[in-house]
């Protein structure tokens, strides 16, 4: 059975996967502990509205790495707008020391 993340063609069968990283400003060290749990449910929530599978993540102190299954038709930078434009501001309200 194929999802609706895969897309037929006369050539074949395909699948779009992307691996996207990205680092607070300075690689500043702080995405550990609590901020690193809401990350991880935050990115969950987002990929679940736009119907993509989050294959794997990790957030490490300086960066986080998602790898996630898009549909054909989603641009990449659509799919980097949705994470990074979504959870930056959720996680800058919920905790204050990300402000400064």
């Amino acid at each position: 059975m194929l999802h609706r993340w895969f897309r037929r063609s006369p050539g074949g069968v395909r699948s779009r996967g992307l691996h996207v990283v990205w680092c607070p400003k300075y690689r500043r060290r702080i995405l550990g502990g609590r901020v690193a749990h809401r990350l991880s449910v935050l990115l969950e929530q987002i990929a679940d509205e736009h119907g993509w599978q989050i294959v794997a993540k990790e957030a490490m102190a300086d960066d986080a790495h998602v790898f996630v299954r898009v549909g054909p038709t989603d641009a990449p930078a659509s799919v980097v707008r949705a994470f990074k434009g979504r959870a930056a501001p959720v996680l800058r309200q919920e905790f204050s020391h990300l402000r400064n």
